[in-house]
């Protein structure tokens, strides 16, 4: 794994291309990504659905229990020991190796997304057009998350949001989508709780621009 922030190591860029190689028909795939504090971040996840938002990466349901049924299926990389390499639904554009033809057979990622979620639609994108998306645990990368995000977080809260919304309307079935005016009103309220809880927690006297 890296020695800091998020620099590739020596050699791990070559090991994901030497073993992408090897496979044709994969699509993308993602390493095992590292805390650093050594523990494994859900990198590897099945597509939302209506249980993602009680049992996702950063539910409460998750972190209270995190080897609850629910959490391990949503989350292919929390619990997955050994190296073995596992088809999954979509792996966090953190570290994410990409086959050129792959990218421009579905023409590449959706500049709709600002921030967030633009990994999940492009994934899903190339399972559909019949690649593979691969988790591939042999290869471990640091990733210091929240570096961004912790400098803007009403900004980044928003832009979550908007993006969940807008990987829904993409992808949701037909009749699933009848139910748009609920899921967007249900992510605004979702929003305005998170922001609330931002300001809650902002110590006194701080300035996201300093």
């Amino acid at each position: 794994s890296t020695r800091s922030g998020n620099r590739c190591a020596a050699g791990i860029c070559r090991a994901l291309a030497d073993w992408m190689d090897a496979r044709p028909d994969v699509g993308a795939a993602g390493p095992r990504i590292r805390n650093s504090d050594g523990s494994i971040q859900a990198s590897a996840r099945n597509f939302p659905d209506f249980t993602t938002g009680i049992a996702g990466r950063s539910s409460w349901l998750t972190r209270v229990f995190p080897g609850n049924p629910l959490s391990r299926r949503n989350l292919a990389a929390m619990n997955r020991a050994g190296t073995s390499p596992i088809a999954v639904d979509w792996v966090s554009g953190a570290c994410m190796i990409i086959r050129r033809t792959a990218f421009d057979a579905v023409g590449g990622m959706d500049d709709g997304f600002f921030l967030y979620w633009e990994d999940a639609d492009f994934c899903r994108r190339l399972t559909h057009a019949g690649w593979s998306v691969v988790y591939n645990p042999a290869v471990s990368v640091l990733h210091t998350g929240a570096r961004s995000s912790r400098l803007a977080a009403e900004a980044s809260l928003v832009a979550f949001h908007d993006s969940a919304y807008r990987l829904f309307s993409k992808h949701a079935s037909t009749p699933v989508r009848l139910l748009s005016p609920l899921v967007y009103l249900a992510l605004r309220a979702r929003l305005a709780f998170m922001r609330l809880l931002v300001r809650t927690r902002r110590p006194a006297g701080f300035n996201r621009d300093e």
